[in-house]
């Protein structure tokens, strides 16, 4: 029933051990001595009282398709759909934090069949330069038979990802440039104060980097 612990340990002492114990006792009495939550509980199990109940949130779905005006059957042709298809699926993962980490690119052919295939990514992304050329690797594979009349991506696992920044050669150089532009004032600070006060009265630590 849900109830919290200390009314449980209450309704223990009494003797009130199961739900039918608790049903055979007066509702006022009961009311009176536990508060209108124990009554309502009790309603709620025996179906009586309503319980709203928030339901679970859906899972994250990215998929994207799209149908064609004519069958295809090139794998350049397919290409050309990709590329129409994978920016939007991609902007759709940037938006909710996500990226994906295996895609499927499916094609249902005009006699009702449907060609797959999978493409898997070491890290998630979503980023449609990094998946493209991988969809490209594989494209041949794909049989269109007498013609494709509609493609769809869909990335069917992903998870949280984390933006990263590239720091690069330039960027490395300059955090280089600094760290030493600061270990050198140090130094010249550093004895400087020898100067004035004597090297042998102080200790010095080197920064750390």
């Amino acid at each position: 029933m849900r109830l919290d612990a200390e009314t449980t340990a209450q309704l223990g002492r009494l003797g009130l051990r199961c739900v039918g114990d608790v049903l055979g006792q007066p509702r006022a009495a009961l009311a009176r001595r536990f508060g209108r939550g124990l009554v309502l509980r009790l309603d709620q199990a025996m179906g009586s009282a309503p319980e709203p109940i928030s339901p679970a949130r859906p899972a994250h779905h990215f998929a994207v398709r799209m149908s064609l005006p004519e069958p295809i059957g090139l794998a350049d042709d397919v290409m050309a759909g990709v590329d129409r298809l994978l920016p939007n699926l991609c902007q759709s993962l940037k938006d909710k934090g996500r990226g994906m980490r295996c895609l499927q690119v499916q094609a249902f052919r005009t006699d009702h069949t449907a060609e797959m295939i999978e493409v898997g990514l070491a890290r998630p992304t979503h980023d449609p330069v990094r998946i493209r050329p991988l969809i490209a690797l594989k494209v041949g594979d794909i049989d269109a038979g007498f013609g494709i009349d509609m493609l769809r991506l869909e990335a069917v696992q992903h998870e949280p990802l984390h933006e990263r920044t590239a720091v690069g050669h330039l960027g490395a150089r300059r955090t280089g440039a600094c760290t030493t532009y600061q270990s050198a004032r140090y130094r010249r600070s550093y004895w400087a104060f020898g100067r004035t006060f004597g090297v042998g009265q102080h200790h010095a630590f080197a920064p750390r980097v």
